[in-house]
């Protein structure tokens, strides 16, 4: 079934609101990344975030869509990421210490220098070429 011109500018106009939506919640977040105060993200369509170094210690992102985000030296410290997607995010040098990560997607993203101690990572879909011996061995422990 095709759509008419109304009905694709109907849609369009639609897409152009959710987008705004997040930009907005986006930047409530990076202008309150730094604070250890951050108790609740938003878990929805975060997509190439940049939230480096960012202080997320305990924060909810359950299910949250970060695929292709740079957390690159965030602080994720008991953070509940269970099934979020961070396909191709990158995660260098992050603490996940503690995080729950049940059934996270982290195909492809790039974990070097990453502390999993602790981290739950039951369920978790990975690329195993992508890793070197010694992440894979941290995530194993944690299963």
């Amino acid at each position: 079934m095709e759509m008419t011109k109304e009905q694709a500018i109907s849609k369009i106009e639609e897409l152009k609101d959710y987008i705004k939506d997040i930009e907005v919640v986006e930047e409530q977040i990076v202008s309150r990344y730094n604070s250890s105060q951050v108790l609740f993200i938003y878990t929805g369509e975060l997509k190439s975030a940049n939230l480096e170094d960012a202080d997320l210690e305990g924060a909810n992102l359950k299910y949250a869509n970060l695929e292709d985000a740079d957390l690159e030296g965030a602080n994720l410290k008991n953070a509940d990421l269970e099934g979020v997607n961070l396909k191709g995010a990158n995660l260098k040098g992050a603490n996940l210490e503690g995080a729950d990560l049940k059934y996270a997607i982290l195909e492809g993203a790039d974990l070097e220098g990453a502390d999993l101690t602790g981290a739950q990572c039951s369920g978790v879909r990975i690329t195993l070429f992508s890793y070197k011996k010694k992440q894979l061995l941290q995530m194993v422990e944690g299963l």
